[in-house]
C-alpha cells in the first residue's frame, strides 16, 4: 500500500528551518557583539519566538513516526534513526574541528563526543555543555523519544498506549507552560527540558494522527473548505508573523502548540485550498534539505561571526538586512550541498548495508528536524 505524501508539510519544514536560522543568528550570533546592541534590542524581540518552530518539527516527527509506521523489530528502527540521523552530525563535527586547525572556530574537543553519541540533550550533560553543533539537542530528544515511543507502542494495547500518552502530553506540557525558566533552556537540574519537549511534541503528533485516520475521508462542502481554507491561511500567517515580524503580547508557548497542532492536521487532511495548492512536488522539494540545513547553518553563523562580524563591524551596521539575507542563502547552500554530498548517500549506502527490509514496501521520508 502507498501512502500518501505531504509535499505541504514538506514546505513548511523548509519554513520552518529558515526561520530558526533567523533565531540563531539572533540569538547566537548578534547578541553576542556589544557593538550591535542597539540593533539586537530593536530587532531581536521580533524573531526570539522563532525557537518556537522546534515544537512544530516535534509534532511532525510524532504524526509521521506512527503514519509510516513499518513492521521493523526494535533493533532495525534503531538502526533506521541512527542511519537517518548521525552521518551529517558527524560530518558538521568533522567540519567544525577542520576549521578550528586553521583558527577559524573554537572546537570543543570533549563535549562534541555526547553530540555525536546523541546523548547531548537527555541529561546527562551540563546546562552549558552543548557542543559546537549545539542545535541538535534538538535531534538528540527526538532520536530517545521516537525510541520511547515505538517501544511502548509495542509493548501496549492501542487503549493503554493512548491513556499513557495523553497524560504524558498534558503534564509534559503544563511542565512547560509554567517553568520558571524559558522554553529554550534545555535543563534545569535533573530535568531535561529538551527532552520532555521531545515526547510532549511526538505524543501530541500521534493524536493529530488518529484525528487524521478520521478526518480524511470525510467530504466537505464548498463552504465548509472556504472555512477550512481561511482557518489554513490564519494559522499560517499567524505563525510566521508572530515568529519573524511581530512580537506578540501573549507569553505562553501554548498558543504555538495549538497554532503548529491546527495547522499540520488542517495541511495532512488537505481540505483547504491552500494546502491543495502547496501540496505539489517542486515547493515540497526544498523540504529535503531542512535537515541538513538545521545541522549546518550553526557553522556559516560562527563562521561569519568570528572572521567577519567581529573584525569588521562596520560592514554589518552599514548593510545589516543584507547581511542577514546572505548569510541565510549561504546556509541553505550548505544544507543542498551537504545532503546531495553526505545525507542522501549515507542513507542509502548505510540502509541497504545495514538495515532489513520492513514487510511493508512503504517509503515516507522521516520528519525531523530544525531548534534552539
Amino acid at each position: 500500500m502507498e501512502k500518501k505524501r505531504f509535499y505541504n508539510i514538506d514546505f513548511l519544514r523548509f519554513i520552518a528551518s529558515i526561520i530558526i536560522v533567523l533565531f540563531h543568528i539572533f540569538i547566537c550570533e548578534i547578541r553576542h557583539i556589544k557593538e550591535l546592541g542597539d540593533f539586537t534590542a530593536q530587532y531581536m524581540p521580533y524573531v526570539i519566538n522563532g525557537r518556537y518552530w522546534v515544537d512544530f518539527f516535534f509534532i511532525t516527527a510524532g504524526f509521521f513516526l506512527f503514519y509510516s509506521k513499518k513492521n521493523n523489530d526494535f533493533i532495525n528502527f534503531v538502526k533506521i534513526k541512527l542511519i537517518r540521523l548521525l552521518p551529517v552530525i558527524w560530518f558538521a563535527v568533522i567540519v567544525y574541528m577542520i576549521l578550528s586547525w586553521f583558527d577559524l572556530l573554537n572546537y570543543k574537543k570533549y563535549i562534541n563526543v555526547y553530540t555525536m553519541l546523541l546523548i547531548n540533550n537527555i541529561g546527562l550533560t551540563t546546562k552549558n555543555s552543548m557542543g559546537n553543533i549545539h542545535p541538535v539537542w534538538f535531534v538528540s530528544s527526538l532520536f530517545w523519544a521516537s525510541l520511547f515511543y515505538y517501544y511502548l507502542k509495542s509493548l501496549l494495547s492501542k487503549k493503554w498506549f493512548n491513556f499513557i500518552t495523553i497524560h504524558l502530553v498534558l503534564i509534559f506540557y503544563v511542565y512547560i507552560v509554567n517553568a520558571t525558566v524559558s522554553p529554550a533552556k534545555i535543563f534545569e537540574n535533573f530535568i531535561c527540558i529538551g527532552y520532555i519537549r521531545a515526547l510532549a511534541g511526538l505524543g501530541l503528533g500521534y493524536f493529530l494522527y488518529l484525528a487524521y485516520q478520521k478526518f480524511q475521508n470525510f467530504k466537505f462542502g464548498i463552504l465548509q473548505r472556504l472555512f477550512i481554507t481561511f482557518m489554513e491561511i490564519y494559522l499560517l500567517v499567524f505563525a510566521v508573523r508572530n515568529t519573524v515580524f511581530h512580537n506578540i503580547s501573549f507569553k505562553n508557548i501554548s498558543i504555538f502548540i495549538l497554532t503548529f497542532a491546527g495547522m499540520i492536521l488542517l495541511f495532512t487532511i488537505k481540505k483547504g485550498y491552500l494546502s491543495t495548492i502547496l501540496n505539489n512536488k517542486f515547493l515540497g522539494y526544498l523540504g529535503k534539505y531542512s535537515y541538513s540545513i538545521f545541522v549546518m547553518h550553526i557553522i556559516i553563523l560562527d563562521l561569519i561571526k568570528k572572521n567577519l562580524w567581529v573584525k569588521n563591524i562596520d560592514l554589518f551596521l552599514t548593510y545589516p538586512f543584507l547581511n542577514i539575507a546572505i548569510i541565510i542563502l549561504m546556509c541553505i547552500l550548505a544544507g543542498i550541498l551537504t545532503y546531495h554530498l553526505v545525507e542522501e548517500p549515507a542513507l542509502k549506502y548505510l540502509t541497504n548495508k545495514f538495515c532489513k527490509k520492513p514487510k511493508t514496501l512503504v517509503r515516507v521520508r522521516e520528519y525531523t528536524p530544525p531548534p534552539n
